[in-house]
């Protein structure tokens, strides 16, 4: 499948090589065609982000990892604490027993944290030697629960149970391209299918291979991979809004066109979309490159300051015990917890 993108002038002479070079084991499917929206794009500053009914709160460093001093502004009626410090944590994801597992690209490992219904216990080791595992999802099918790890080459599951080892392992989607970026980001929607973002190799280029650059969707144990948009430079997050089909992404997009050129993206995903990348910048698809047709291009619902490299977690969970939403950085995992019961969110800020 070619990526439905003009490419521009300067890219132009790579086109012959990429039709004849592309070549996949897997079966990439088109969806139907998306056509432009009307609207034109919304573009968010940083002022209009401001939200003054956040508040000063000191962080509290229970584990003791050595972090203090420091103050980050919450919602109010929140606390923060440090629970863990670790080597370059990506993505979060919590089980039914409401554990929290944290992937360690640095380390190559997944973390677990039991939660006893308070407070969450010692770090676990539940997978290790793995290769920058990004994204952790957790999915029941008809066999039982999985926990889906996405790595640069591949996206792997294991039979996953909240008290014991995760089983073996069993690639569901082989031959993921390498380099360039390299999270690979899996989430589940309401369809029961699983949804893959997979960024580009390279800043500006055509690329070699179809997967790149897009959001793919396919059933459970991988089989039926279908491409459903291109043009996204980075999608790094991946979320569906809760109680609807709606399937967001934040998009990292390119470099080295100005310091707040072009906007990063906050964009709905709709199947059949291109959203432009290499060949039309958003937010209004302005050309790369003289020559570049972007008339068939979808806008980002949202943009936001570039280089934010964001992260989309919609996540909603109602329990009758007091929940922890967190946040990441690069080096620490954050504990942000609330006294009102029922809401739990994830997210990274550092991809």
């Amino acid at each position: 499948m070619v990526l439905n993108v003009n490419p521009p002038r300067r890219l132009a002479w790579m086109a012959p090589l990429l039709a004849l070079s592309i070549g996949c084991s897997m079966a990439f499917a088109p969806g139907p065609v998306a056509t432009a929206q009307d609207a034109p794009a919304l573009v968010v500053d940083d002022a209009a982000t401001a939200n003054p009914d956040l508040v000063d709160v000191q962080v509290s460093d229970p584990a003791g990892v050595g972090i203090s001093g420091q103050t980050l502004q919450v919602p109010e009626g929140y606390g923060v604490s440090v629970i863990a410090q670790l080597s370059e944590p990506r993505f979060m994801a919590i089980d039914a027993a409401g554990s929290l597992l944290v992937s360690d690209a640095g380390d190559g490992v997944i973390y677990r944290y039991p939660f006893d219904g308070v407070a969450f216990g010692d770090q676990e080791t539940l997978l290790s030697g793995l290769s920058r595992p990004a994204s952790v999802a957790l999915f029941t099918t008809d066999d039982g629960p999985y926990l889906y790890v996405g790595e640069p080459n591949q996206v792997t599951r294991y039979q996953y149970d909240t008290a014991g080892a995760a089983g073996e392992p069993e690639i569901v989607i082989p031959d993921l391209p390498t380099g360039g970026h390299s999270t690979r980001t899996v989430t589940f929607g309401p369809d029961g299918m699983l949804y893959l973002a997979v960024g580009s190799s390279c800043n500006i280029c055509v690329e070699e291979d179809a997967i790149r650059a897009t959001v793919s969707r396919a059933s459970p144990d991988g089989s039926d991979l279908q491409i459903i948009a291109t043009g996204l430079r980075n999608p790094v997050g991946l979320a569906f809004q809760p109680d609807t089909e709606t399937l967001w992404a934040t998009v990292n997009e390119r470099d080295q066109q100005g310091n707040e050129i072009p906007p990063d993206l906050v964009t709905i995903v709709t199947e059949g979309a291109n959203y432009g990348w290499p060949a039309c910048m958003p937010p209004d698809a302005a050309p790369q490159e003289s020559g570049a047709d972007c008339s068939g291009i979808t806008p980002p619902t949202v943009g936001i300051q570039a280089h934010s490299a964001a992260r989309v977690d919609l996540s909603r969970r109602r329990r009758r015990t007091r929940r922890p939403g967190w946040r990441s950085d690069r080096r620490s995992a954050w504990l942000l917890e609330s006294p009102a019961a029922g809401r739990a969110e994830a997210a990274a800020d550092r991809f």
